[in-house]
């Protein structure tokens, strides 16, 4: 029952369907409680999980259970570490504490990077490109997010996530030529949540001035209220006070 409760969860949540993952993650902190369950498990569970928790006040216990999370030394090298490290890292991007979530994140890319984890399994290299982004930089880490757009081509998730990420840390028109194309290649994938913080921050840079902008800010709000995400502020642009 807790493995079924889990992967519900994870499935509502890459899929926009904030509210269901919202209520079953809190039946599976309930069950985890009153059961011994793997780290292992655990940990996939809560990675798979890890939009719900981020956008989803409700959830805010289990924000604080990834923090607690204890892992010992061999199983935080493993993929089951790695998991549970990218998922603490959101977690911390969330609530400020940037120099904790870059080394996990570091920590993460030095795991998946040696098992060639493609972008639809994890997007470290976008999450930790947005936290190393300094005022000053020209295009901090860049290399980064253009890493995951090639190894994502044929992979409209990863590939729009990473766009996103290029269009965040650039400047001007190249930014928000960047973000649009986030957008139209988010739109024709099963990621509605992923779609609503692209057009988000297109609403965001254009700063509703435009029509397009304007629109953009429309259509986001729209999804997120489809989703029931109430944005916390995360780095993943999941604002939407533009416009």
């Amino acid at each position: 029952m807790i493995s079924g409760v889990g992967f519900s969860a994870s499935l509502d949540s890459r899929c926009g369907r904030l509210s269901s993952a919202e209520a079953d993650l809190n039946v599976l902190v309930e069950l985890t409680e009153q059961n011994d369950l793997s780290l292992m498990a655990l940990a996939t569970m809560l990675h798979f999980s890890v939009d719900a928790i981020v956008e989803r006040p409700g959830l805010r216990n289990v924000a604080d259970l990834i923090e607690t999370l204890k892992l010992p030394p061999p199983f935080a090298r493993t993929q089951s570490g790695g998991m549970a490290l990218e998922a603490r890292a959101a977690i911390r991007t969330m609530v400020g504490n940037r120099a904790g979530a870059v080394a996990d994140l570091r920590a993460t890319g030095e795991i998946f990077d040696a098992l060639r984890a493609s972008p639809r399994f994890t997007s470290w290299r976008s999450r930790l490109a947005l936290p190393c982004r300094t005022p000053t930089a020209r295009r901090p880490l860049c290399w980064r997010p253009r890493s995951a757009s090639s190894l994502a081509a044929s992979i409209r998730r990863g590939l729009g996530i990473a766009q996103r990420a290029v269009g965040l840390l650039a400047r001007g028109e190249e930014g928000i030529d960047e973000l649009r194309d986030s957008v139209a290649t988010l739109r024709n994938s099963p990621a509605p949540l992923e779609l609503a913080r692209s057009l988000a921050e297109v609403a965001r840079r254009c700063e509703g001035a435009t029509a397009a902008g304007r629109r953009a800010s429309t259509c986001a709000r729209r999804l997120i209220s489809r989703s029931a995400a109430t944005p916390n502020g995360s780095s993943s642009g999941s604002r939407t006070s533009c416009g």
